[in-house]
């Protein structure tokens, strides 16, 4: 009786879990729907005949020209915050989904979470521009020349000697801080090199100085 009472309440916990979140996921998708089919975060770009349009003729001249700005940027625009025209009647049901019930306001994206130049403009003048699950496409205005050289290229004046591009140059002379390139030493020295040394005041031998602080066998 208790094995068949808990076995219910997992039963019972499971399903309202996978429920909740099948919810959260059919809210999710039909929410696009209800605010003119865009989302605040979205990626748009203009139609192309916005500036032609009878909506912008009615503007002033320099309301055109921010949208032609927002244009020729070649950067992402991103929806920054969707508002409707007209107040909500409060009537149940009454969700406004028309695209011509919302104004929505586009910002300039310089860099992932950096936006600017603000503008407002009805939403029947954006299209929605679906990346799936991929991120946003980087503009080509914020991308570098590449130096990349797939197809190896021969070095200029590397058949030079005295070039610094020579290979023999490089591998087989050495500059000892003289300024000049001498012949790279490859052999290893078989006796012991005599370093110049002068004994401490009151001592002969160099070596007696520093022998005095080494460990006596005993």
């Amino acid at each position: 009786m208790v094995s068949s009472f808990l076995g219910y309440k997992v039963l019972n916990i499971t399903i309202n879990t996978v429920m909740g979140k099948f919810t959260n996921l059919y809210e999710s998708a039909i929410q696009r729907f209800t605010r003119g089919g865009l989302l605040i975060g979205d990626l748009v770009k203009f139609k192309p005949d916005v500036l032609t349009s009878d909506f912008v003729k009615k503007q002033a001249a320099n309301y055109a020209q921010k949208i032609k700005e927002f244009i020729d940027s070649g950067l992402n625009i991103r929806v920054s915050a969707i508002k409707p025209i007209y107040p909500n009647s409060g009537a149940p049901g009454n969700i406004q989904s028309e695209a011509e019930s919302f104004i929505i306001d586009v910002v300039l994206e310089k860099a992932p979470g950096l936006y600017y130049a603000f503008l407002t403009v009805p939403a029947s003048m954006l299209e929605h521009i679906d990346t799936g699950i991929n991120l946003a496409p980087v503009p080509d205005s914020l991308r570098r020349p590449n130096n990349e050289i797939i197809k190896p290229e021969e070095l200029s004046n590397a058949s030079d000697p005295t070039s610094y591009l020579s290979p023999g140059r490089q591998t087989r002379t050495t500059d000892r801080g003289d300024g000049k390139d001498s012949k790279t030493e490859l052999d290893l020295p078989r006796k012991n090199t005599k370093i110049p040394s002068s004994p401490a005041e009151g001592e002969k031998d160099p070596a007696s100085y520093t022998a005095k602080y080494m460990i006596k066998k005993r």
